[in-house]
């Protein structure tokens, strides 16, 4: 029993890096790195969803990346006009990004070009091996945001 889970293990890690690699060697978008793709990406979001702005803290957090790499990224990013920093009129510390209007059309236009991978994925699989996948995606990131938080947990008990 112990041994089919280790195997199972390996052979999970294995697919998943797999995965990883394929996405990551590959530039889905010519005209941005996939970092930049995905700052854009969360901008575009809040700003469809009507929501407040975000701040690069709280970028950091919601891509995993450290403010140093945050920094590099916005700097780029805004040296191309795609992306505008704001000081808060309550807070002058506090400062906002948001996708320019220059940003919003080529992010937009990089977007379909990032689709044209999964509809790919999805013509070769079919759509209900696409949909079993999905569901299965969102229960393993699930389970490694609550295993992290658990590891979290424990490290600051001790």
């Amino acid at each position: 029993m112990e041994e089919t889970k280790e195997r199972l293990s390996e052979e999970l890690l294995e697919g998943w890096l797999g995965m990883c690699l394929s996405i990551s060697n590959e530039r889905l978008v010519k005209a941005m790195t996939y970092n930049e793709s995905m700052v854009c990406g969360f901008l575009y979001k809040k700003k469809q969803e009507g929501g407040e702005a975000l701040t690069a803290t709280q970028l950091c957090g919601l891509l995993s990346m450290k403010k140093s790499q945050m920094n590099v990224i916005l700097n780029r990013l805004e040296e191309q006009g795609l992306v505008k920093r704001e000081r808060s009129a309550q807070d002058r510390r506090q400062v906002y990004l948001s996708l320019t209007e220059k940003g919003v059309p080529f992010y937009e236009e990089a977007h379909r070009e990032i689709l044209k991978f999964p509809r790919g994925v999805l013509e070769r699989l079919g759509e209900e091996k696409i949909r079993n996948f999905t569901e299965l995606m969102r229960e393993v990131a699930a389970c490694f945001r609550a295993m992290q938080a658990e590891e979290k947990e424990r490290t600051e008990r001790k």
